[in-house]
């Protein structure tokens, strides 16, 4: 039986139709039947790779190193955003042009896209109205310009978009154009391509911004400039602007003359929003621990120029309603800035000035060191006695940080500066009870009266500063979201569905992220729920659903962006899930003889479990029927003869059922049984009788008859 004449015999012939001694790879696998002939890794198909090539997959992706765009870095999804033939994953393109490779934006958690610029923040989405005070030609003595403009953010890309809408620059507005920013987890921002540095408020709406060009020494353009902006409003009013204000103000008094002539103020400004009009009076400094206690300490006289405010916050005055200005969207802050320099006759209007007000605790005011409590960042202009050196005269920025802890200590670190300087003090401070606030005994400025924002002005050219400052500084947020207080997992549970709970973040408005493990090392940890704030508002609780049985562990963190998340906080307990699982397997014999026999299946772990049999005599179990509800694992059953079939699930009373295991096979009784009843008659006289019996319904059986002359059958024979 040898069809193909390879010496084989066809009842084990491995190649039927081919000579089985031809195996040119020795792989056992004759030539006729294998696959990759020369190949001994494969002879049933040809992998992902083809014959003769391995299918080494380098990074266990499941994608062999041959068809892998990425063979070092595992990446099953195989991203190639810009269709270079390198997957995402090994792609040090920055395809989206944000600063940020695609390699990085795809091992990012969460993941942003390469093809959106995506590291803007939604926090920033909104349009500003911006006030802009610069020195233009900071090496010359200063040629200072003021600009009113537009700030939009769109809050998904890193764009940003300028207008200016007026300014004091002979050339008139520049066009509008394009920037590109970054914001930071404590809420400062850098301009990319440039040394512009800024800083959000960190109120639920940022409804402040600060923006500086600090640095002469990198970005060499000769220019500094300071910005202060405000979020626009929808619908604002005089209202909103109603109250006391303490305005600081830095002007140039003579435009159109070679050297500025540099001055500033404080006033003290009131707002009538019922009779729609406003005044305003000139401070002097003041001794120190001594603050204004009432218009009537100011000799405020009640003014009377008409004001108003626009639905998204510009301030404006007069019969005509020149804009002049704008105010935040908290009342908090409010900025004046004059554009207007009569170029062609100097003397009827020459000069330019940059106010920012904030407002004032007054005479009933409870303010103390305690108002003025964390960390600030700080702008500043300087403006000193002009030396032709830009960076020991004339115009200096600095940007710093400055630290309040609440009871009189502060410490000052300055970040970048015009003059590289990189200083750094300690000082004491005081608050007086209506928001004014000394630096080592000396007036320095006003603090709101919420405490987020602080102006800065030295008014005086004889002091040891020998110059004019003007700052604003606003309070930064923590650099971290504050952790949940604590996360609540039940200990065990039967059915699969539980509920996790946490306690919320000190953190307002944040969004939450539970992840999912199945050991207390969270080694396999997965996000399995995460909240959003913007769109649920506080969410404290997740329920789990359709658990199997097992140990789950649970973790939770605190989100908002742009603030680095918190550190999770863990339940290292666990939830044990005893499940409503079937038993792992039934066991039944496959056949019997007398109708007695035993049933057994796998015990299930879960407390107070009971299993419920079923039989049926159709393989598919059309005519089940639950014939027990027992606690044990095994079972004695009598059946007649016939084929039976059984399956078993486990119960939890009052909860519910797991599905069946099915027995493996069915079970044949046979029913060797006695005939019911055997019938013979009482006598006979010839010697010939029938003895007859009741059938018994097992196929194929058969019957024996005994006989015995005794009544106890002691000498029986078939």
């Amino acid at each position: 039986n040898d069809a193909d004449g390879d010496g084989v015999c066809g009842d084990v012939d491995i190649c039927p139709g081919f000579d089985d001694n031809i195996d040119t790879d020795g792989d056992t696998i004759p030539d006729g039947c294998d696959t990759c002939p020369t190949d001994p890794l494969k002879s049933v198909d040809t992998g992902q790779c083809g014959c003769n090539v391995a299918d080494t997959d380098t990074d266990t992706d499941g994608i062999a190193d041959c068809n892998d765009n990425c063979p070092a870095v595992a990446n099953p999804d195989q991203t190639d955003s810009n269709n270079n033939g390198i997957g995402d994953a090994c792609d040090s393109a920055d395809t989206d042009g944000d600063g940020v490779s695609d390699q990085d934006e795809w091992g990012a958690d969460p993941q942003t896209d390469p093809l959106v610029p995506d590291d803007g923040s939604a926090l920033l989405a909104s349009d500003y109205h911006a006030a802009e005070f610069m020195d233009d030609f900071v090496s010359t003595g200063g040629e200072f310009f003021t600009s009113r403009a537009s700030l939009s953010f769109d809050g998904t890309t890193v764009t940003g978009i300028y207008t200016e809408e007026a300014t004091s620059n002979p050339a008139g507005p520049e066009p509008s154009g394009t920037f590109f920013y970054n914001l930071e987890s404590d809420y400062s921002f850098t301009i990319f391509g440039d040394t512009v540095l800024g800083n959000a408020s960190m109120d639920p709406d940022n409804n402040v911004l600060l923006i500086n060009d600090p640095d002469l020494l990198v970005d060499p353009d000769d220019s500094l400039t300071v910005m202060i902006a405000a979020k626009k409003g929808t619908a604002m009013d005089r209202a909103d602007l109603a109250g006391e204000y303490i305005i600081t103000q830095f002007m140039d008094g003579q435009v159109s003359q070679a050297t500025p002539d540099m001055f500033s103020q404080r006033m003290f400004a009131a707002f009538d929003d019922v009779a729609e009009t406003w005044g305003y009076a000139t401070l002097p400094d003041i001794e120190p621990s001594v603050g204004y206690q009432s218009s009537t300490d100011l000799q405020y006289v009640a003014g009377a120029i008409e004001y108003d405010v626009a639905a998204d916050g510009a301030f404006l005055i007069g019969p005509t309603q020149a804009n002049i200005g704008f105010v935040s969207p908290d009342g908090e802050m409010m900025v004046l800035l004059d554009t207007y320099v009569d170029h062609d006759v100097p003397a009827n209007d020459d000069d330019i000035s940059l106010s920012v007000g904030v407002r004032y605790a007054g005479a009933a005011g409870t303010m103390d060191e305690s108002s003025l409590d964390g960390e600030f960042a700080f702008h500043e202009t300087v403006y000193e006695t002009f030396i032709p050196d830009p960076l020991s005269g004339g115009t200096r920025n600095t940007y710093a940080w400055v630290t309040f802890d609440g009871l009189g200590d502060g410490y000052f670190k300055t970040i970048a500066s015009s003059t590289g300087d990189t200083s750094e003090d300690l000082f004491t401070y005081t608050v007086t009870p209506d928001g004014f606030f000394f630096i080592n005994s000396e007036l320095k400025g006003i603090l709101s009266s919420n405490g987020e924002y602080l102006v800065v002005g030295d008014t005086d050219w004889l002091d040891a500063d020998a110059g004019l400052s003007f700052g604003v500084g606003i309070k930064k947020p923590e650099s971290q979201v504050g952790a949940p207080g604590s996360i609540t997992v039940p200990p065990n549970d039967f059915t699969g569905d539980y509920t996790i709970s946490w306690t919320p973040s000190a953190t307002s408005e944040v969004s939450y992220e539970l992840q999912e493990a199945t050991d207390n090392l969270f080694s396999d940890a997965v996000t399995i729920y995460q909240s959003n704030f913007a769109v649920d508002g506080e969410i404290l609780s997740y329920a789990v659903t359709g658990k199997p049985a097992g140990t789950f562990y649970y973790r939770v963190r605190a989100l908002k962006a742009p603030l680095t998340p918190s550190g999770y906080v863990s339940d290292l307990g666990g939830c044990l899930v005893y499940g409503l699982v079937p038993p792992a397997w039934v066991s039944l014999p496959t056949d019997d003889a007398d109708g007695t026999f035993t049933i057994s299946w796998a015990p299930v772990a879960t407390p107070s479990i009971q299993y419920v049999i079923e039989e049926a005599t159709q393989p598919d179990f059309s005519d089940a029927a639950a014939i027990y509800i027992l606690t044990e694992t095994s079972k004695v059953l009598t059946r007649p003869a016939g084929t039976f079939y059984y399956r078993v699930m486990s119960r939890l009373s009052g909860i519910g059922t797991s599905s069946y295991t099915n027995a493996p096979n069915a079970i044949d009784v046979l029913g060797l049984v006695p005939p019911a009843w055997v019938s013979l008659p009482t006598d006979d006289a010839d010697g010939t009788f029938t003895i007859s019996w009741a059938p018994v319904a097992t196929p194929s059986i058969q019957y024996v008859i005994e006989e015995a002359t005794l009544p106890d059958f002691s000498d029986a024979a078939a």
